[in-house]
């Protein structure tokens, strides 16, 4: 199970074996990106060709002047390929009218949701991009340290789309996850 966004029932946690945390925004237990921390990701990356271009427009979009928010695309991702820009086109599949109900003022109980995540007795993995600014490596670990059996992983040059930067690097990691402790392969 694939966990991207923080929305699912806990109560269904009873029955599963497993989980995997992917890089979404876990408001309900309050667990923030900041614009600093996105800020600080992005200066990782600037050594990168398309940096001061998209390093402009990532700052036009955390001031609310953005209307070329596509142009910050390449820090989403760990390389900046054919396959990352074509990734990055379809991504007006977000509704933004859904995401700014699910993220509206009192959508949210964040004690309860850290209470029932410590009570979560199934091994979590919490995957994270090494130059991902949501979340950067040091906020997934404080994720990782809200359930009770989380182990963390950080994937090596990869952004908010591991499974795109590395998918054969992603596949093992999550493989070495799910197979551990089962009788295959550990990370």
């Amino acid at each position: 199970m694939l966990i991207e966004e923080f929305s699912y029932d806990i109560d269904r946690a009873e029955r599963d074996r497993a989980a995997l945390v992917g890089q979404r925004e876990l408001d309900g237990p309050g667990v923030d990106f900041t614009h600093e921390q996105r800020r600080e990701a992005a200066v990782l990356r600037k050594a990168e060709p398309w940096f001061g271009a998209a390093h402009d427009a990532y700052g036009r979009v955390w001031t609310g002047a953005a209307t070329d928010a596509d142009a910050s695309a390449p820090f989403f991702y760990g390389r900046w390929d054919v396959g990352a820009e074509e990734h990055a086109s379809e991504r007006e599949q977000t509704n933004e009218g859904a995401a700014d109900i699910y993220a509206s003022r009192g959508a949210f109980h964040p004690e309860a949701a850290r209470a029932a995540l410590t009570a979560w007795d199934v091994p979590v993995l919490v995957l994270a991009g090494e130059v991902d600014g949501g979340p950067l490596p040091r906020v997934a670990a404080d994720i990782a340290e809200l359930f009770p059996r989380a182990e963390l992983a950080v994937q090596p040059d990869a952004g908010h789309y591991p499974w795109l930067d590395d998918p054969r690097g992603f596949t093992r990691t999550v493989e070495a996850f799910l197979t551990q402790g089962r009788g295959g392969p550990t990370i």
